[in-house]
């Protein structure tokens, strides 16, 4: 019995050192919170390292902004540990990190790291460690932040180093034969941030300073101004350039030295400063007008580059809320983390794809954004619909007389109906009369009536159309013609001369041998002959030459006009009617067709300004050389086409050009053949007509 009380009570006595050293281990461990250890920077060879221990893992979110000299990493549930001030490095590549603690979590860090050059930093975890390598083309030593005792300063480090600047006091601006130097003195030492902008603008943000001195006057090429505004603790300096310039930047004690390549050595003259007031707050260096996100389907927001290793939802939108300037509401149920990398894409674009992701939405208020699970947002949305109907129940009728001025009452009344904008209990109806309608509802819904009428009832506006109807003709007609003949008796038995069968005869009297005479008369052409008798042996010869030249220009321009409300057809017509009759089993009836100038338009104005016309234009006209039955045939010339103009704007709706070449020649067999006396025996007729059919439509809106 005594055995077994020893064991029990040395198996009583092992069980408190267990449960003792299990408490004391767990309270160490509590004790010990999760924090940043050490934070150094390495330049091994081109590339540079910073190295980020902790005591536990890291979560961590990398925001990569415009500015390439600057990269932010956020780290989730972790102290910033000893880490409370800035770390100055200036060496590798890099100038400075700045840790702080998050906003809004009960725990987190954010370091804010500035570069001396361009780096695109690559994130690799290792256990409890986070390295950001780039690559660096300066050499540097390692920059270790811990707590190692410094080693001995010489004479000169011992000196009491400069305060951080909290004042601008001086700007000033000199030029060498190859440089343009910007001096900017202040108070203590700065710590300045650059990034070029639109390639002829560049930024440069003091951190933790002010100013209110104003800027210079006047500036040497390339720098053709200087801006200065504050924002969100910081001065930014906007330079103003030429183009885009070669520029290295120093800091030398209390003065920060920018200098730029002169594009010449000629001195340039001063050029005037653009005043704050004018170009606006320097903070929006470049900004001009841009499409505020959400206004539209395209995503117009500041590009940016994250890198998220599970990274909680709600940090990601506290995030983004920095980076975009607005307010996010985040609803209680939304939870979760989230591992993406994304490499210059709008931020907007970025928040959409979150939300996607996780089946979230989010609603737009002025600046304020509020994201919930869809579904609940779904909910909300119907709720607010069946109380809007339950207050659209409960409330009193009114009866409201709305006046239309330009619509028809009828078409208005359809308008509403077929709009299902009354409430349940609503209903409309229109007093012709008076060109008034009547609606009958709650009276929170007549304000929306009345706006929907206003809308609708607008002046229909009119447009003006002139067309031009140009018709040229040229005409050119030659003939050439020949007639003669000759008499020879050499015996009284024997007679050589022209058939008396010819009903032409010379001016000798004897019939022609050859009778081909252009077409000439009094008022066309002209003849030219001469004859020869003699009495010895009775010889005679007649010879008459005719020609006949004919041209002729004509041009014709019909310009009908017509005022039309836009939808409307019009139609202008002036001419004649040709009268004819026919015959049927009812007997002789005179009936007409019409020869008339006419124009027919149905214009429509697009949002646009611009003008879509069926249009219809007629120029037929009675040909009086040509009959039938003593009735004239008519020539028509028509064209029917829609068409899209500008206002104001003249278009070529169509036209016709019609060329006839005509050339005839008779003459006697064989003989007209034969090279140059053939033109003894033949006539020639050339006959060459041109016509021109152009049609110009201009449409105005009457204004």
């Amino acid at each position: 019995m005594t055995s077994r009380r020893t064991l029990l009570f040395f198996i009583l006595i092992f069980l408190t050192f267990i449960i003792t050293g299990s408490a004391v281990k767990s309270g160490a461990q509590q004790a010990r919170s999760p924090e940043i250890t050490d934070i150094s920077v390495e330049a091994l060879g081109e590339n540079t390292e910073i190295q980020i221990y902790s005591n536990v893992p890291l979560s961590y979110t990398i925001y990569k902004p415009a500015d390439p000299y600057r990269v932010v990493v956020e780290l989730q549930d972790v102290g910033p540990g000893k880490f409370k001030d800035k770390i100055v490095v200036d060496r590798a590549g890099v100038m400075e990190i700045i840790p702080s603690k998050l906003e809004g979590l009960a725990m987190g860090t954010r370091l804010e790291i500035t570069f001396t050059v361009p780096a695109e930093v690559q994130p690799v975890q290792k256990e409890n460690a986070l390295i950001l390598a780039f690559e660096n083309p300066e050499a540097g030593e390692i920059a270790v932040a811990s707590d190692e005792e410094p080693e001995p300063l010489t004479d000169e480090e011992a000196e009491e180093p400069l305060k951080d600047a909290e004042v601008i006091e001086d700007i000033q601006i000199s030029k060498s034969d190859d440089m343009v130097n910007v001096l900017i003195s202040g108070d203590g030492k700065m710590y300045p941030e650059v990034f070029e902008l639109d390639g002829n603008k560049l930024v440069v943000d003091i951190p933790n300073v002010s100013t209110d001195i104003e800027p210079p006057q006047a500036y040497e090429p390339p720098v053709l101004g200087i801006r200065l505004g504050a924002q969100n603790g910081k001065t930014r300096l906007v330079f103003d350039l030429a183009g885009s310039t070669k520029h290295n930047l120093t800091t030398k004690g209390n003065r920060v030295v920018l200098s730029f390549e002169r594009p010449g050595a000629e001195v340039a003259e001063a050029v005037a400063v653009a005043s704050s007031e004018d170009e606006g707050f320097a903070g929006s260096a470049g900004g001009g007008d841009q499409s505020r996100p959400f206004d539209s389907k395209e995503y117009v927001g500041e590009r940016i580059s994250l890198d998220f290793q599970d990274a909680d939802l709600i940090h990601i939108f506290r995030l983004l809320s920095d980076v975009s300037g607005y307010n996010i509401v985040v609803n209680p149920k939304v939870k979760g983390k989230f591992s993406m990398k994304l490499t210059n894409v709008p931020w907007d674009q970025a928040l959409d794809i979150i939300l996607k992701n996780y089946a979230l939405s989010k609603r737009v208020e002025d600046n304020i954004i509020r994201i919930a699970p869809t579904a609940e947002l779904r909910q909300e949305e119907e709720e607010l619909a069946r109380a809007k109907e339950a207050q659209e129940k409960a409330g009193d009728l009114e009866t409201v007389i709305y006046p239309i001025n330009y619509a028809e009452v009828k078409d208005m009344e359809k308008a509403i109906k077929d709009a299902k904008i009354l409430s349940k209990r609503g209903f409309v109806s229109y007093d012709e009369r008076t060109s008034s309608l009547i609606i009958k509802d709650v009276e929170e819904k007549q304000e929306g009536h009345k706006i929907f009428i206003e809308e609708l009832d607008r002046a229909t506006p009119q447009v003006g159309i002139e067309a031009r109807i140009v018709e040229v003709t040229t005409n050119f007609t030659r003939e050439l013609g020949i007639q003669w003949g000759v008499l020879w008796k050499p015996s009284p038995q024997t007679t050589v001369g022209g058939s008396s069968l010819t009903e032409s005869a010379g001016s000798s009297g004897n019939p022609l041998l050859v009778n081909l005479p252009a077409a000439v008369g009094i008022g066309a052409g002209g003849a030219l002959g001469f004859g020869y008798i003699a009495a010895q042996d009775l010889r005679a010869l007649d010879i008459q030459l005719s020609a006949m030249e004919n041209s002729g220009n004509g041009k014709i321009i019909s310009n009908p006009r017509i005022i039309t409300l836009d939808n409307e057809e019009a139609t202008i017509q002036q001419g004649k009617k040709i009268p004819y009759q026919t015959v049927s089993a009812e007997g002789t009836q005179t009936q007409f067709v019409d020869a008339s100038l006419e124009l027919t338009v149905t214009p429509h104005i697009t949002p646009h300004g611009t003008i879509v016309m069926d249009i219809e234009t007629k120029k037929n006209e009675a040909d009086f050389s040509q009959t039938v039955g003593g009735v004239p045939t008519i020539d028509t010339n028509e064209a029917k086409s829609r068409v899209l103009i500008n206002d104001g704007d003249t278009l070529v709706m169509g036209g016709v050009f019609k060329t006839a070449v005509a050339k005839s020649e008779a003459y006697v067999p064989v003989l007209g053949k034969i090279p140059i006396l053939g033109w003894l025996f033949k006539t020639k007729k050339d006959v060459d007509t041109t016509s021109e059919l152009l049609i110009f439509i201009t449409p105005r809106i009457v204004k």
